[in-house]
């Protein structure tokens, strides 16, 4: 039996452009034929439920949420910025107790000096 991306939309929690953008991971199975000149990717079933069971977060939502806070934690380890949070735009954060100023603001004061 064989799948297309509507019918992965409705077996998972995500959106069709949230599909699109799992079927770009190196993971994923390839398409076992494609349709349309190239543009529809079809894959056989039996790959798309060996994804769902190495990937849990694809039909969980608990799980896709504690992936979620993992990669955060992740980040954190390794010094990158996660999504949230104060920052300076300049990717790093504001120091306790300094003055907290826009990118713009700050650009303009040192072209001042």
């Amino acid at each position: 039996m064989y799948c297309g991306v509507t019918d992965i939309v409705e077996r998972w929690i995500y959106t069709r452009q949230g599909v699109h953008q799992l079927i770009q991971r190196i993971d994923f199975p390839s398409p076992a034929f494609t349709i349309n000149k190239g543009r529809t990717k079809v894959g056989k079933l039996a790959d798309i439920v060996a994804f769902e069971e190495k990937n849990p977060e694809v039909i969980d939502e608990s799980a896709r949420r504690e992936r979620g806070r993992a990669m955060r934690r992740a980040l954190r380890k390794k010094g990158g910025r996660s999504r949230k949070g104060p920052h300076n735009g300049c990717g790093e954060p504001y120091e306790k107790g300094g003055k907290q100023r826009s990118s713009s603001r700050l650009a303009v004061n040192l072209a001042l000096l």
